[in-house]
């Protein structure tokens, strides 16, 4: 018995099938709309028949199309996805291999939402102003959380102290007791 499972963007669809795992990859792709094997024997031998260039792009197709809506975490159409995911595993034959049967194994998962009033505001020596998070400039990270604080704010680039290639962001600059704002990723 082989055990797999594909992960969906915050989705986990499990399978327990007696097919291989390379049967899942070159094998028996119903096309949507193809009609349901009539057994699970039948299902397996298209599942060692292959899959053909036709069945494949229809199923990214379908996937990648626009009514998916990017598939994001907890969205629709994420939860589509995984559907059709899971239909088209059990036309291939196989198994459920979730909670209780299931095709799913649900987990935790932190997700954060920009709202139209999400902004950054500012006021100091320089000046004030303001930016609307999820424009081109920049959005809050997934841990990030509501809320308002005062003090000084200073700006590191990168946030990287790296000696051993005399690069330092904070070189020359007081953070104590300020909050640091920092790009993501690398130089």
């Amino acid at each position: 018995m082989m055990w797999a499972m594909l992960r969906t963007c915050g989705t986990v669809v499990a399978i327990a099938g007696t097919v291989s795992l390379a049967g899942l990859i070159s094998g028996a792709a119903a096309a949507p709309g193809d009609e349901v094997a009539n057994s699970r024997e039948e299902a397996q031998e298209r599942a060692r028949a292959g899959i053909t260039s036709r069945e494949a792009l229809s199923h990214i197709r379908f996937l990648a199309s626009d009514e998916l809506e990017g598939r994001d975490t907890t969205s629709r159409g994420q939860r589509i996805a995984a559907r059709y995911i899971a239909s088209q595993f059990e036309r291939y034959g196989l198994e459920p291999g979730g909670e209780d049967g299931s095709w799913y194994q649900p987990f935790a998962l932190a997700s954060t939402r920009i709202g139209r009033a999400s902004k950054l505001a500012w006021s100091g020596n320089g000046g004030e102003g303001s930016e609307v998070f999820g424009t081109e400039t920049g959005s809050p990270l997934s841990s990030s959380g509501d809320g308002t604080a005062a003090g000084d704010l200073v700006f590191c680039g990168y946030g990287i102290t790296a000696p051993q290639a005399s690069y330092d962001d904070y070189a020359d600059i007081d953070v104590k007791g300020k909050a640091v704002l920092v790009l993501r990723y690398t130089p």
